[in-house]
């Protein structure tokens, strides 16, 4: 990442947990903090993602996932605020297979990649949101975001940005993505993707949390074993 006096913040998170109610939240607020194009936004797994007009900008929010030690050690390198999102990697293995369609054993593996980097990001100052706190269903997680990333908003600015993104609210948007314009719509796998706020078509399911109970008994001590090793991590009993 280039040296620039960009104030850099990154919302990270594993899979399915809330994540990107978080990143479209803070991008929100950002952009209420100023002229909206001293601000960018964007998705980056790797450093070669990094948009260079991160570069020029006064503000640079990332979103992303499982990462690079490349990655994390750009945002060694320079003051980055970071918000963490974490949920039970069970359920969010599990939700991935139910909303895209995915092999669960593919799940899996991407959800311990998710939990490998975490693990490394919680070593350093960080704001941590829960999903089975519903941080995503409290206006209150607005004003925390606010807050951490220094940006001042008015209050009715904050309440509009959490309607914006409420459950309902994110539903019917990721089921009109095709009446975007056309450059501002991509396809990950078979389903629609916005370039902007990263909503994908299935986006949000049902929300439970807890769901990985029903499965049978062999798939749930399958489940459990493939993620043994984070459960503990993270806060979470098997």
């Amino acid at each position: 990442m280039p040296e620039t006096s960009t104030k850099f913040f990154a919302t990270i998170g594993l899979h399915r947990s809330a994540s990107t109610w978080a990143f479209n939240v803070a991008r929100k607020l950002l952009l209420a903090d100023g002229p909206p194009r001293n601000a960018l936004s964007f998705y980056a797994d790797q450093v070669e993602e990094i948009p260079p007009e991160a570069a020029t900008k006064a503000r640079g929010l990332m979103k992303s996932h499982h990462g690079s030690p490349e990655l994390d050690a750009c945002l060694d390198a320079r003051p980055t605020r970071l918000v963490l999102t974490l949920r039970d990697p069970r359920d969010a293995a599990l939700s991935m297979a139910q909303r895209f369609q995915a092999p669960p054993r593919d799940t899996v593996v991407w959800l311990c990649n998710d939990c490998v980097r975490l693990a490394r990001l919680r070593e350093r100052p960080h704001l941590a949101l829960r999903y089975e706190a519903w941080f995503f269903e409290a206006p209150e997680t607005v004003f925390a975001l606010a807050a951490d990333l220094d940006v001042e908003a008015p209050p009715q600015a904050m309440q509009s940005i959490f309607t914006a993104y409420r459950a309902d609210a994110v539903r019917a948007f990721a089921q009109s993505l095709a009446a975007l314009p056309a450059e501002r719509v991509d396809t990950a796998g078979r389903f629609l993707v916005d370039r902007v706020t990263h909503i994908h078509a299935p986006h949000i399911g049902d929300g439970r949390s807890g769901k990985w109970k029903q499965l049978a008994p062999e798939t749930r001590q399958a489940l459990a074993s493939a993620l043994r090793p984070h459960l503990a991590a993270f806060g979470y009993e098997e």
